[in-house]
């Protein structure tokens, strides 16, 4: 295991596993997941498993690191996730997605203020950024919902979120 697993109301984040793989092409193929997020052209359940079998050269080579959003009574219902992280830089950017049926719960707001506190203290990362494309409003409500703020618009039409770690007394 990359890391420790973190809490969260009614279940836990930890890393994927390779009997996630069905439910990792089950999410890929959804409209919405695929929408805004990075996902194969072609999801099956090979791809899955590869995928998964890189999370820990992708965390080791500080690329990202990926939790799964798991809840005792749905199982893996989503992905909060960080990328291009780095100690030259100090800072990353969070992703996250959710499966339909988990959407409207307040189940990614959790996962991302979880793993921002994480990665604020373990990894001391100064910031983090949600980048959603300004048509994306649930993820933009995920975001402010999470504690982010507000503090830009890019050029090619995203809204900039960020958390800021804060101050050690």
């Amino acid at each position: 295991m990359l890391v420790d697993e973190l809490a969260v109301p009614g279940g836990r984040l930890r890393q994927w596993r390779v009997t996630d793989a069905a439910t990792l092409v089950h999410a890929w193929a959804d409209p919405l997941v695929a929408q805004w997020n990075a996902v194969p052209d072609a999801p099956t359940l090979a791809t899955a498993t590869r995928w998964i079998g890189g999370v820990e050269k992708r965390y080791n080579d500080r690329l990202a690191i990926d939790f799964v959003i798991e809840i005792a009574e749905m199982g893996v219902i989503g992905e909060v996730g960080l990328s291009g992280f780095s100690q030259a830089h100090d800072g990353a950017l969070i992703g996250y997605w959710l499966l339909p049926a988990a959407r409207g719960h307040g189940h990614a707001t959790r996962g991302v203020q979880a793993v921002t506190a994480w990665a604020h203290r373990v990894l001391e990362l100064e910031v983090i950024v949600a980048r959603c494309h300004e048509s994306n409003l649930t993820s933009q409500a995920v975001a402010a919902s999470a504690g982010y703020s507000h503090e830009a618009t890019d050029g090619a039409h995203h809204e900039l979120w960020r958390s800021r770690r804060p101050p050690t007394p």
